[in-house]
């Protein structure tokens, strides 16, 4: 009796199969680099400037007075803590997330993150020495080898009344009083005229040229912009706004020497990138016109002009402007002391980013 053959089967004659379906599932990390890179860019690039440092708290920062409604009242260091919280705290809140969830992904995002962004250094008891630091910190973590975009830096202009003797002392424990810095020659001046060099002039921290120099490191990009924001009627080498009760005035001596240690060379480093420093100043609309001039002799390159509230009219307007200082070739003279030192008794000056002290060149 015949037994029925059995009909050849197809699928035991291949390769067995699992029964378990393939996995659907895609780690972040396994997407191209492009497709990361904007993911990163849509989640922690702010559209306004992120704290690196503040003298005061989130919550002393928004209660703050100064309302940016009031445009004669404000100037390019104000800090608009509105915009801030709605845009700028999230994304260091997610960035900072981001930094904890895999030495990769902390890399990949912080390259986006410090390359991006602008960084802004908030208050007015910041020295040298804190920028110094920050800039340390994130060179050690390897997040500043992509660049950094924009630094803004607030520039301290507060008059404190003080009546004490020991006013200079007690202002310079904040920082040593520095000699004369050193790509600065003295001014030139007749015989029997040498006490026009005492007087008070702007202490500039040696720390500002070690900070440039790192700036100036190559990295990704060519090019590194740090804009300095200073107050009210402070505008660097000429005092347009004239007061019988407020003497504003800084010298050229900061930004000459910004300048001058900008465009040095760095030969032990390849690929050096550029250092734009840009200074952003806000006056009344009719001395800035009428002093732009006198400006641009004294070596400034104006950049941007906005006229507010603009009227021609007998009432006056505001107009901010940004200003770049052109290149220096040789060497500069240093500033005269300031012509309010006689004033300095009754009232203290803050003098934007580099403080004045009572010091002879």
């Amino acid at each position: 009796m015949s037994r029925p053959q059995a009909q050849p089967n197809s699928l035991s004659d291949g390769p067995i199969l699992s029964s378990t379906p393939p996995s659907t599932k895609i780690s972040f990390m396994s997407l191209p680099l492009e497709i990361r890179n904007t993911i990163y860019s849509s989640a922690i690039i702010s559209p306004t400037p992120l704290i690196a440092w503040s003298s005061k708290s989130i919550s002393d920062l928004i209660q703050s007075p100064i309302d940016s409604r009031f445009s004669r009242h404000t100037s390019p260091q104000t800090f608009c803590m509105a915009s801030y919280v709605e845009h700028a705290l999230p994304v260091e809140q997610l960035a900072t997330r981001m930094f904890l969830v895999s030495r990769d992904v902390s890399r990949e995002a912080a390259e986006i993150f410090y390359s991006y962004n602008t960084f802004r250094f908030v208050g007015e008891d910041w020295i040298w020495d804190t920028v110094l630091q920050w800039l340390i910190v994130q060179t050690a973590a390897a997040c500043v080898a992509g660049g950094l975009s924009a630094w803004e830096e607030d520039a301290a202009g507060e008059r404190i009344p003080d009546v004490e003797k020991d006013w200079l002392a007690r202002e310079n424990e904040r920082e040593i009083v520095y000699p004369r810095n050193k790509h600065l020659d003295l001014p030139k001046v007749e015989r029997g005229e040498e006490h026009e060099l005492a007087g008070a002039v702007e202490n500039i921290s040696p720390k500002v040229e070690v900070v440039l120099r790192m700036l100036g490191e190559g990295g990704r990009w060519d090019r590194v912009r740090l804009s300095m924001l200073l107050p009210y009627h402070f505008v660097p080498g000429l005092q347009l706004w004239l007061s019988r009760h407020r003497e504003y005035w800084m010298s050229m001596d900061l930004p000459n020497v910004m300048e001058i240690c900008a465009g040095q060379e760095l030969p032990s480093v390849s690929g050096q990138r550029e250092v734009e420093i840009l200074w952003k100043c806000k006056e009344e609309g009719r001395a800035f016109l009428n002093g732009r001039k006198d400006l641009e002799a004294l070596g400034w390159e104006i950049v941007y002009v906005r006229h507010d509230n603009y009227s021609t009219m007998v009432r006056d307007w505001q107009t901010t402007f940004t200003m770049k200082r052109k290149k220096i070739e040789g060497s500069v003279e240093a500033s005269f002391p300031s012509p309010h030192s006689h004033s300095y008794h009754q009232y203290r000056f803050l003098a934007p980013i580099g403080r004045m002290v009572e010091n002879d060149m």
